[in-house]
């Protein structure tokens, strides 16, 4: 037969109380938890079943009955709170919500359209007697125009100087003669060519410090004879063919001529023959009064400027 256990009496400790020593007996005792003061911790809430019959959940339970006939009155209690509750905000913040706001909203860019959204494609209209008449005149009344403002402006020699280093075929020379007048129809008529290879050059020190531009350089190169008779000639011609009353193909006055002067390097010699018929021909104009005057174009295509040339 087994020996009873001794059983500890159950005694209420507290907090400043301590606690006795087991005594001193043969018989084990049983160990009992002691209440020990900690810090209140929060309990983790479970979503457990809830229990009808516990007294402590009863209290925080909220019963509602709706009674026959009374649901319309709760209704309408619920609507009176929530226009109380609006009623009740801070009137800042309603100021807020309705003040309209400060910027501007941006205004979208027109998109701009195509010419051909523009422009609706009609179908052309069928031929008819009348309507060829009328374009056909009012082509003609355009032609008609153009004339006279071309008859307007005064007449215009053309002198190109150019290199025959840099264009050895007659094709390379007549493609750069053409693309230094204006187009025309029908074109200009280019006169001649002067060579002026033949005629002495200046000395290379004035031919590195000067072009064909300076006077000095135009000088030296009018001292030989074939420069003189060139000059005298290009001269003559030029006002002969607009003195003269020359009719072009549709029986029109020749208002537009051009000319060109050559030489190796073409900045020196043909430069400088160029500018002195265009000097010459200006002064004779004015010699004479013609009252419509001269309008001369030189263009050097070839020209390299000096050390000492202004431009």
């Amino acid at each position: 037969m087994s020996k009873p256990h001794y059983v500890e009496s159950h005694r209420h400790y507290s907090y400043f109380e301590a606690s006795f020593p087991p005594p001193n007996t043969s018989f084990r005792p049983i160990q009992t938890r002691t209440w020990t003061h900690n810090s209140p911790a929060r309990i983790p809430q479970y979503n457990h079943p809830s229990h009808k019959n516990d007294p402590r959940k009863a209290a925080i339970k909220h019963v509602h009955f709706d009674l026959p006939g009374s649901r319309q009155n709760t209704v309408k209690i619920a609507i009176e709170q929530s226009q109380q509750d609006m009623q009740q905000q801070n009137p800042k913040q309603q100021e807020r919500t309705e003040r309209p706001p400060l910027y501007r909203q941006p205004t979208p860019l027109p998109q701009k359209l195509k010419d051909h959204a523009l422009r609706p494609c009609y179908p052309s209209p069928p031929y008819n007697h009348t309507t060829h008449q009328h374009q056909h005149h009012h082509q003609h009344q355009l032609q008609q125009i153009n004339n006279t403002t071309s008859t307007i402006l005064p007449p215009t020699i053309y002198i190109i100087s150019y290199s025959t280093d840099l264009t050895r075929t007659e094709s390379a020379t007549t493609t750069l003669l053409a693309s230094q007048v204006p187009h025309r129809t029908p074109p200009i008529r280019h006169l001649y060519t002067i060579d002026a290879r033949n005629i002495q050059p200046p000395s290379p020190s004035l031919c590195a410090r000067y072009s064909g531009l300076a006077p000095l350089i135009q000088d030296i190169v009018m001292q030989d004879v074939c420069a003189q008779n060139a000059v005298r000639t290009a001269v003559r011609e030029l006002l002969l063919g607009f003195g003269s009353g020359e009719k072009r193909g549709r029986g029109e006055t020749e208002k537009e001529v051009s000319m060109s002067v050559c030489c190796h390097a073409g900045t020196h010699r043909s430069v400088a023959i160029a500018e002195r018929i265009a000097q010459c021909v200006k002064w004779e104009v004015g010699r004479r009064g013609d009252g419509e005057g001269v309008r001369v174009v030189c263009r050097h295509v070839h020209r390299v400027k000096g050390r000492e040339d202004p431009f």
